[in-house]
């Protein structure tokens, strides 16, 4: 089925035909390499026994059954995570009640020293008095 629709020989025949008849000056990239493979005798331009439509149906064997292998994975890995994030949430909630408890440990005694130093002595520090 494969060599009767994508790789009919009859195709190359036509192709080495176009080839004999077009001029060499009008030639493309594909048609000026085929044709100097030909003057070699070199039959490296046709498949041989591959083919992409071959390797393409394999590579989307092989993409299917890695999904499935990753999906799987992923699956183990759903209550393994969903407890990570539920310890990184814990982790992050009692690290912010401590930050919130330092601050306002800092915010008295900020306003400590502020009375501890009163208001005699903001007044003494200015300039011109």
């Amino acid at each position: 089925r494969h060599y009767k629709n994508e790789h009919n020989l009859w195709d190359y025949l036509f192709f080495k035909i176009h080839l004999r008849h077009k001029p060499k000056t009008e030639y493309d990239g594909l048609e000026d390499y085929v044709a100097s493979c030909i003057a070699r005798n070199d039959l490296s331009w046709m498949p041989w026994h591959a083919a992409i439509a071959i390797d393409t149906k394999d590579d989307e064997e092989d993409r299917e059954l890695e999904f499935a292998r990753l999906h799987k994975q992923l699956a183990e890995m759903g209550p393994a995570l969903g407890a990570r994030i539920n310890d990184i949430q814990e982790q992050m909630t009692t690290d912010l009640t401590a930050i919130k408890k330092q601050f306002v440990l800092l915010e008295r005694s900020a306003a400590e020293a502020q009375n501890a130093n009163g208001p005699a002595r903001a007044r003494s520090s200015r300039p011109g008095r």
